[in-house]
């Protein structure tokens, strides 16, 4: 009997799909595939490098992401049931995370009320703190509790779904989004590793995912090899990855201050104004943004430039807040006849609110909406954040200037009242000793003589940390050592405890200008991170807020004759001049000089005022020509490799099957069928698909295709033209079947097996 006297069949349903084997749970390719998981969990440690300054917390929570994945490792490769063993991960990691954080409060190895009491006041605390805190900033105890349980919870919803549920896109998406939202609260310090650091852990993941699937199909002849090929492949993407990376995100548009500020919500423009004490930021200012430059101002005369005046100490939290309030500024600031020149000062990477201005200023003219304060002499963006080219005009009084010593000499303290005057938190050894130092002296000189004990008998380290003290500013007088925070501060509550009102500003010294000019010669300062500085002001009466500076290494030009202290600031690193990235065409001859005792001035490059591990200084990305001409150079480097790889990719494709005629035409077929509901799984041969499928559509075309690709597949010769052929007319036949007739196909014709 022919094909064509077959009566055509009742069509039937198709069959299901045959479900890929399953993955192995041993082997060098499981327990790869484990690691990934780590990888993932170790990304997201070391993303918490763009949220804290110590290093060391990066390290503690990269033990904890270890320990949780050790953990989940033994606890699925347990007779424990699924459930079962997600309680006991998440059980260990509270119970863990209680006793390291509340030691004395547990019997036995288990946690007490009073262990839980503990852990949640420490996280109400530390998360209070957020309304002032800005990355990078210290790690605190509640901070770095909130993160490990993030990174234990993650690293078991990894496993559970990658590893037990076999969804690895699931698993990866957590610890992504995770990583991503971390940098969206951090300043743009450590973006560039912190890019390359997702790029690499989520590759690594990913391959090794890849290679697991692939090592169930190592049973089918000739595709032992598919493993190592593709991992070579998914490394090569990686790579590729990696370098555009490197290519791409030094370049791109990117602020000082983080995309979401948490201190106002995250609520952007649209949210409330809350004013925040920038007493706060010096720290981060004089650390990883040390050598950022922040402003420029083009003045005749070197002076401190003021951000604001903080009238009140918190004791709790040893800082300073400002109480007042602010007001549209719709007039002038002062009054007094203008001064030539007027001070320009243009924004090149300050962000925030705070406006930094000179001393005593009587107008600021600018596009920006500001908003002021008379008792502070301050000025606060009204809405959004400053940004790059922002341009302020100052004038100041032609007759302002400070006070002469002998007026001071004869004048008696300011009247003032409150928290201006308010000693609280002052320890009783700096109350005995601002006593001890003004006895027998005239108001002016028991100044003096505070101003002169701090910067004679203690040090300036930058590096200072008394956060985890219980009494910060009685650990700075006990260890004799720190940077402005502390010396203005004690130096403040010091001459309050001697009746006088005193307060802190915080600002910037003058920055780095062109060497060798005098007052008087209109010049442009650089003003970085490492010009961040405070110093407290005192009340004088019938004069006003007069400086003094008692901090080692530091000295306002514009109050030398009060203070004695000699014009000194910190030096840019050696062999820097610190107007490097300016654009400007000022020629410098040589680099600015500084002070560290007050006394003989020493070279600039001196390494006293630059600490062992202070940063290079970096270029600028004003968003001018070099961005751009960076982003032209990597497009041109990408298109000249791409057409340079496309000759050799399609050479390879012509020696590989993916254009041998044969696997062509199955590879077509496969298409046809798979619309008519027929798929071929992995796990079945060309003529095991060929036979389920004709059990339904009987198309004997499909068998001799099949035949010819088994033999292309594994008899290792080379694909005659008459195969070839034969291939290509059998695709064809079976094409216009299945067109010819959607619903069921007749058998009429074929080629005999």
């Amino acid at each position: 009997m022919s094909w064509g006297s077959v009566d055509r069949p009742a069509r039937v349903a198709a069959q299901p799909l045959a479900r890929p084997p399953t993955l192995p749970l041993s082997g060098w390719w499981y327990v790869a595939a484990e690691l990934g998981c780590l990888a993932l969990g170790v990304v997201l440690a070391g993303s918490t490098l763009r949220l804290f300054s110590d290093t060391a917390s990066v390290l503690d929570l990269a033990l904890v992401a270890t320990a949780a994945w050790a953990l989940a490792v033994v606890i699925r490769r347990s007779p424990l049931p699924g459930w079962s063993g997600d309680l006991l991960h998440l059980l260990v990691g509270a119970l863990a995370l209680l006793a390291i954080v509340a030691p004395e409060q547990r019997w036995g190895l288990l946690p007490t009320p009073g262990s839980v009491l503990t852990l949640t006041s420490l996280l109400r605390d530390d998360f209070s703190q957020f309304e002032r805190d800005i990355a990078p900033l210290d790690p605190r105890t509640g901070h770095l509790v909130a993160l490990a349980a993030l990174i234990w919870i993650l690293a078991l919803f990894c496993s559970t779904a990658a590893m037990r549920f076999r969804s690895p896109v699931q698993g990866a998406v957590p610890h992504i989004v995770a990583t991503i939202g971390l940098g969206f609260v951090a300043r743009s310090s450590w973006r560039y590793p912190s890019a390359l650091l997702l790029l690499l852990g989520v590759g690594i993941y990913a391959l090794t995912q890849v290679a697991w699937r692939n090592s169930a199909y190592n049973w089918v002849p000739r595709t032992s090899a598919v493993t190592p090929a593709r991992l070579a492949s998914g490394a090569g993407i990686v790579v590729l990855g990696v370098v555009v990376a490197a290519v791409s995100v030094p370049v791109l548009p990117v602020g000082v201050d983080p995309v979401v500020d948490v201190r106002r919500g995250g609520l952007g423009d649209g949210g409330p104004r809350t004013v925040v004490s920038p007493f706060v930021e010096i720290g981060a200012d004089l650390g990883p943004r040390s050598d950022e430059l922040l402003f420029t101002v083009e003045a005749d005369t070197s002076q401190y430039w003021r951000l604001t005046a903080l009238d009140t100490y918190d004791a709790e939290n040893g800082i300073w807040v400002l109480s007042n309030s602010y007001s549209p500024l719709n007039g002038p600031l002062g009054s007094g006849q203008p001064a030539e020149p007027p001070t320009d000062l243009e924004i090149r990477g300050l962000g925030g609110i705070w406006v930094p201005s000179p001393a005593d200023p009587i107008s600021a003219e600018t596009e920006l909406e500001l908003n002021w304060d008379p008792k502070s002499g301050s000025l606060i963006k009204r809405s959004g954040d400053l940004s790059d080219g922002d341009r302020i005009e100052f004038r100041t009084a032609s007759d302002a200037g400070t006070p002469d010593p002998a007026t001071l000499e004869n004048s008696l303290p300011g009247p003032a009242s409150g928290d201006l005057t308010d000693p609280g938190g002052a320890p009783a050894e700096l109350r005995v000793l601002a006593a001890d130092l003004a006895a027998g002296l005239s108001p002016y000189q028991s100044l003096l003589a505070l101003q002169n004990h701090f910067r004679d008998t203690f040090a300036y380290d930058e590096t200072a940390n008394y956060s985890g003290d219980a009494d910060p500013l009685d650990a700075f007088l006990t260890a004799r050592s720190g940077f402005c925070q502390q010396f203005s501060t004690a130096f403040a509550l010091g001459a309050r405890s001697l009746g006088f009102a005193a307060r802190v500003v915080v600002g910037f010294t003058p920055g780095d200008s062109e060497a060798g000019l005098d007052d008087g010669d209109l010049r442009t300062f650089a003003v970085r991170g490492r010009h961040a500085h405070a110093w407290p002001e005192v009340l004088f009466r019938g004069i006003g807020w007069v400086a003094f500076e008692p901090t080692p290494g530091r000295g306002d030009p514009r109050t030398s004759e009060v203070t004695g202290v000699a014009p000194a600031q910190a030096a840019p690193p050696a062999g820097s001049t610190g107007l490097e990235s300016l654009d400007s065409t000022t020629t410098v001859t040589e680099a600015p000089s500084t002070s560290v005792d007050g006394g003989a001035e020493q070279p600039a490059d001196s390494p006293s005022e630059v600490t062992a591990d202070a940063p290079e200084p970096t270029a600028e990305v004003t968003g001018g020509g070099v961005s751009w001409l960076w982003v032209l150079a990597a497009a041109l480097v990408i298109f000249v490799v791409s057409m340079a790889t496309v000759p050799i990719v399609r050479r390879r494709m012509r020696t590989t099957g993916a254009t041998d005629p044969v696997r062509r035409a199955w590879d077509d077929t496969i298409g046809h069928l798979g619309d008519r509901g027929f798929t071929c799984s992995a796990s079945e041969t060309p003529l095991e698909f060929a036979e389920r499928c004709n059990k339904s559509l009987r198309v004997p075309e499909l068998r001799w295709l099949a035949a010819l690709e088994s033999a292309r597949r594994w008899s290792g010769t080379p694909n005659t033209a008459w195969a070839s052929q034969q291939a290509a007319e059998a695709a064809d036949a079976i094409a216009n079947r299945l067109a010819d007739d959607p619903e069921s196909v007749p058998v009429t014709s074929g080629q005999p097996l």
